[in-house]
């Protein structure tokens, strides 16, 4: 997959609360709220179709199996890149809720 920059990401680093200590409430519900992240954007790159093979080429039950694992693959790769942003508004509700 090819190096991609997204503006949210930018925007995210910025504004980003400080990475908290593990172990603790706060590293937890980061971790939630970047596998959050990813469960979203693997849910949206296959309904965009991404890495869907072209019927041309075959394809076949294999190929259905897979597709599912790459596309968390490139979700995980996103998020561990910087991501969308959502992580961040995610972790941030969640924080305002339990940590005052």
């Amino acid at each position: 997959m090819n190096d991609v920059t997204f503006p949210a990401a930018t925007l995210s680093a910025r504004g980003a609360v400080k990475q908290p200590v593990a172990g603790t409430t706060d590293a937890r519900l980061r971790q939630a709220a970047l596998d959050f992240e990813a469960v979203y954007l693997t849910e949206m790159l296959t309904n965009m179709g991404v890495a869907r093979e072209p019927e041309t080429f075959g394809g076949g039950f294999g190929a259905e199996a897979f597709q599912s694992l790459l596309n968390g693959a490139y979700a995980e790769r996103i998020v561990g890149r910087g991501g969308t942003g959502i992580a961040e508004v995610v972790y941030r509700q969640l924080r305002g809720t339990i940590v005052p």
